[in-house]
């Protein structure tokens, strides 16, 4: 880093702290599929789930260049994912499907020296360029985190696709969060999306105060993203969606224990039978509670196992800023 003019971060600074404005949900048009009535999940206590994945993406402020009195960020970012299988009501790591990927995010086109970042590679430095040949500090840091979710996207892909691949016994797996950025079609056709967060509103207010009406065990009606494929926009792509509530609200917030579940559009033949299935499943996963995590409500247990397994696989970030501290070569 002193050889491109760099000064080391004093303190850990993770981007992810500061989340960018999400670009993602973005609902286009939608279509109901059954009537717009709550409706009563059928649940014996049994979930027909056996596989789990969930990715992480960490990006860590590790210092700057200071390039004609600009300054350029460095990051030091880590994506990975995993997939655990349960059996006999414990977690199972399968081989094969855990992938992380360690790498320095800057952006190439500010570096005064750049065979310094080629001498990073051939001593087995992952560097990624963040495409952006700007001076913005505050926008090449964005830039970062926008890279830092391409690459945990793209391992993501493909940990499912192995997945996909190696199961072929029509199981479902349930995936922490959207299915909208998984490009694979024949392996989302398997996957189960199950969102924690309400970002958008996709109906008028007549129909929505009924999402938020929902109590314990009702899930929404089916609807579905009236979107082209080729849509250049993330969050476009068509797929079938309702919502679940698995707690009770007396005296919550009109959001608690809601969830938002996706399945591929291949599905749209048997959707009442799927959502019937699935939410009686997800609403069985309620059991045991994820607590004291802040998301409880909301977080299902088997995907904070995944969770809790991929931040152990991650660097310390102490780890990660003494690293930096002895070599300060960028």
């Amino acid at each position: 880093m002193l050889e491109n003019g760099g000064v080391l971060a004093a303190g850990s600074i993770l981007e992810e702290d500061n989340p960018i404005a999400e670009e993602l949900e973005h609902a286009g048009e939608t279509v109901n599929l059954e009537r717009t009535d709550a409706q009563q999940v059928k649940c014996d206590g049994n979930s027909e789930f056996r596989f789990f994945e969930d990715g992480i993406q960490r990006t860590l402020y590790v210092g700057h260049l200071i390039v004609n009195g600009f300054h350029i960020p460095v990051h030091y970012c880590t994506a990975a994912a995993v997939i655990l299988q349960r059996e006999d009501r414990s977690f199972h790591l399968v081989e094969g499907l855990f992938l992380k990927r360690d790498m320095l995010l800057v952006s190439r086109a500010n570096v005064p020296i750049p065979s310094t970042l080629d001498r990073l590679t051939r001593s087995g430095v992952e560097v990624v360029d963040t495409g952006r040949a700007t001076r913005n500090f505050n926008e090449l840091c964005r830039a970062a985190q926008y890279q830092a979710k391409d690459e945990r996207l793209a391992v993501e892909k493909i940990v499912i696709e192995k997945w996909a691949e190696t199961f072929k016994d029509g199981s479902f797996l349930v995936i922490d969060g959207t299915l909208m950025n998984l490009r694979s079609e024949d392996a989302v056709a398997r996957c189960l999306g199950v969102s924690k967060e309400v970002i958008e509103r996709y109906f008028e207010l007549h129909n929505h105060r009924k999402i938020y009406g929902l109590i314990e065990g009702e899930r929404s009606w089916v609807f579905h993203f009236k979107t082209a494929d080729d849509d250049p926009r993330l969050g476009a792509r068509d797929r079938l969606s309702w919502y679940l509530r698995i707690r009770n609200t007396k005296g919550r917030h009109p959001e608690f224990g809601l969830l938002r579940c996706e399945l591929s559009k291949a599905h749209a033949d048997r959707c009442t039978e799927l959502a019937e299935r699935f939410s009686s499943s997800l609403f069985a996963e309620r059991y045991p509670i994820a607590f004291p995590d802040p998301r409880w409500d909301r977080l299902l247990y088997p995907i904070r196992q995944c969770e809790q397994y991929l931040r152990s696989r991650c660097r310390p970030v102490a780890s990660v800023q003494a690293a930096f501290g002895r070599t300060q070569r960028i």
